[in-house]
């Protein structure tokens, strides 16, 4: 899995390797590898503070974006 942050630095993890990136973390996630990959986000302070799937200031969706299924 590879991940992109807004700074443009780029590190991919190897099969079973893990992460911590603080919530505020502008990033982008791409699986790089030919199988599967399970992303997994954990929260706790404060809860559910209603950003989560919002594009950073001035970014736009990319068109066909997503998993499969996703609504569009």
């Amino acid at each position: 899995m590879e991940f992109e942050f807004g700074d443009g630095s780029k590190h991919v993890l190897e099969p079973g390797g893990m992460a911590r990136v603080d919530a505020a973390t502008i990033r982008k996630i791409r699986n790089v590898s030919d199988g599967d990959a399970v992303y997994v986000i954990a929260g706790g302070k404060d809860g559910y503070v209603g950003r989560d799937g919002r594009l950073p200031e001035g970014e736009e969706r990319v068109a066909g974006g997503g998993p499969p299924g996703a609504h569009r």
